[in-house]
């Protein structure tokens, strides 16, 4: 008797845009997902050798690709495996994503990426499916370039309404002028996400709602990828270095980021260790001063080797608190 071979994935096309919440085909990467086990997925992507957003600077796998690639992953698992409804409301209340090795894009084709994800953390009330953690590995050509998780609450219309501190939205507001792209690492004004603050060290989070990568469709609130997308360049203004990629990040999405705001963006703290390793914490803060998003980002540095000690830092946005030495502050959200 023949044995089956295993199944393979298919790389061939995007899967359908609904069963990510993309808008547009051109942003869609996952291609496909096969359930190993219970609990246990295989999810295929391809990245593209060029994009107007994406694409790190550095030369290297782009964090921010390999985030919203599991955001889309943990989305297309939802609905075709999990059977969470389509219209449903996601929170995403954390992310973190690591950078492994020194690995870049090939740079000629496109890169094939595949995920192994594990969903654990099941929760369910009477509704359905309300909350899950997913935790995946990336692989290009069988060796791994990052690990990334992330937790997921699925809502009806009545939670999510009571989790939102709304005014009046107005969407048709033409957003301020950004800070140069050259200054941010971005190949585009257009997504430039801060703009100048009257105050040295803090900028005012830019938000854009005709961006077509932020907002591919209607939102009524500031996405994830922009708040992710906007420590970075805070990251790059603030060292003076608008080529750096972070080597990995936590995020804890505290509360909903309003539209309307303003948002303030500022580096809360900064520690560097004598392996070269520079963590900083960014904040993000509404007019009340309460703090909506909290992102520790880690950078890699060069150590030097003639002085024999962690690596000087330039920093061209203020003096944050230094906590080297301190006690490393939880991102992890308070589960409910």
């Amino acid at each position: 008797m023949k044995i089956p071979s295993p199944p393979v994935l298919s790389f061939q096309n995007a899967v359908p845009r609904h069963l990510v919440h993309r808008s547009s085909i051109a942003e869609v990467f996952v291609t496909d997902v096969l359930e190993l086990a219970e609990g246990s997925y295989l999810v295929a992507a391809q990245w593209p050798r060029w994009h107007v957003f994406y694409g790190s600077v550095a030369d290297t796998y782009d964090s921010a690709l390999i985030a919203e690639t599991l955001r889309q992953a943990t989305i297309l698992i939802s609905h075709a495996e999990l059977g969470v409804p389509l219209g449903t409301r996601f929170l995403l209340p954390n992310m973190g994503v690591t950078k492994i090795g020194a690995g870049k894009p090939d740079g000629l084709k496109p890169t094939d990426v595949t995920l192994s994800v594990r969903v654990s953390d099941k929760k369910s009330g009477t509704r359905g499916l309300t909350s899950f953690n997913v935790s995946a590995e990336f692989q290009v050509q069988d060796r791994q370039i990052a690990t990334a998780s992330a937790g997921t609450k699925i809502v009806n219309e009545a939670t999510y309404a009571r989790l939102r501190n709304r005014g009046a939205v107005q969407n048709d507001v033409a957003p301020p002028a950004g800070l140069k792209e050259a200054h941010v690492g971005s190949s585009s004004p257009r997504n430039v996400a801060l703009t100048e603050s009257a105050t040295a060290g803090n900028w005012i989070l830019r938000v854009d709602t005709t961006n077509p990568i932020y907002f591919d469709h209607a939102l009524d609130h500031v996405p994830g990828a922009l708040l992710i997308e906007a420590a970075r360049q805070c990251i790059r203004v603030y060292t003076g270095d608008s080529t750096l990629d972070v080597s990995s990040f936590a995020a804890a999405f505290l509360k909903i980021v309003e539209l309307e705001g303003p948002t303030k963006v500022s580096v809360a703290s900064l520690k560097t260790d004598r392996d070269g390793l520079t963590s900083l914490l960014i904040e993000f803060r509404n007019s009340d001063q309460e703090i909506l998003t909290l992102i520790e980002a880690v950078i890699a540095r060069q150590r030097s080797e003639d002085r024999g000690g962690a690596p000087s830092l330039s920093c061209h946005g203020g003096s944050p608190k230094d906590t080297s030495g301190s006690p490393r502050r939880s991102l992890e959200p308070a589960r409910g």
